[in-house]
């Protein structure tokens, strides 16, 4: 996992189609979120990741509130095999 700003995060889905996945609760997720991410709480990694993150080579940019449910994501995600993770740090309050 790579820690990366908000502007280098808008910069990777431009230049490598990111995805972009956003681990608030869903409630959360709806009163604020960034367009086009994905919401997979971070409760649900491991039982969601499979059914919108196919590539586990491609860019995921992982995000949350503050940036410690996206870190915690992102462990999650490495240890069921996806290789290219990066995490906005501070989240998308910053």
């Amino acid at each position: 996992m790579k820690n990366i700003s908000y502007d280098q995060a808008m910069k990777l889905i431009k230049t490598h189609n990111a995805k972009l996945v956003d681990t608030q609760l869903e409630y959360d997720y709806l009163k604020n979120h960034l367009p086009n991410s994905i919401n997979i709480p971070v409760e649900e990694i491991n039982d969601k990741a499979y059914k919108y993150l196919n590539d586990k080579n491609e860019a995921i940019i992982v995000y949350c509130q503050s940036g410690i449910r996206s870190v915690a994501a992102c462990d999650m995600l490495k240890r069921l095999g996806y290789t290219n993770l990066y995490n906005i740090q501070g989240g998308i309050d910053d």
